[in-house]
Formats: structure tokens, sequence, C-alpha cells
């Protein structure tokens, strides 16, 4: 071995010997224990569900929401028309 090597060995020892990371699921469960509702959230999902399949629920029902605003819209506005508010027939 190379004196130059030492120092290297050294190193790799001392990092063998550190304390390991906590996983992602441990961390998670510290933080729900902490009273972190989004970890607990996490936690709870079951295995192989997505943690964003309930962010597409609500933009689909908010997409939903502003689709079936929007056609109320275009309904109001035929109805107004019809009725002549809009070409400047109605009362004034």
């Amino acid at each position: 071995m190379a004196r130059h090597d030492a120092p290297l060995l050294l190193v790799l020892l001392l990092s063998g010997c550190a304390e390991p990371q906590s996983t992602f699921m441990s961390r998670l469960a510290e933080d729900c224990t902490a009273g972190d509702q989004a970890a607990c959230h996490l936690l709870r999902a079951p295995p192989g569900a997505s943690a964003f399949s309930s962010l597409a629920d609500t933009q689909s029902r908010s997409r939903k929401l502003v689709e079936e605003d929007l056609e109320a819209m275009i309904r109001g506005m035929a109805q107004a028309y019809e009725a002549g508010r809009l070409r400047g027939e109605g009362s004034r």
C-alpha cells in the first residue's frame, strides 16, 4: 500500500462506521408522529397507490366545475340574446 492510499482507507473505514441515514419511510413515520398530516396521509396510502392520485381527482373535479360554469354562461348569453338584451332591444 502506498503512502497516499492511507488517508483514503481511513476515510472509507470511518464512513462505514457512521450512523446510517434514515430511510424515506422511517422519516415519514417520524414526521407523522410529529403531527405532519401529509406524511400520515402518505403512510396510510395503499401500496402501489400514487401519492398524487388525490391531486389528480381534485383537478378533474375542478375542471368539471369550470366546464359546467362555462356551459351555464353560454346558455345564459344565448337566452339573453334571444330576449333581445344583447342586441339593444331590451328595456333601457
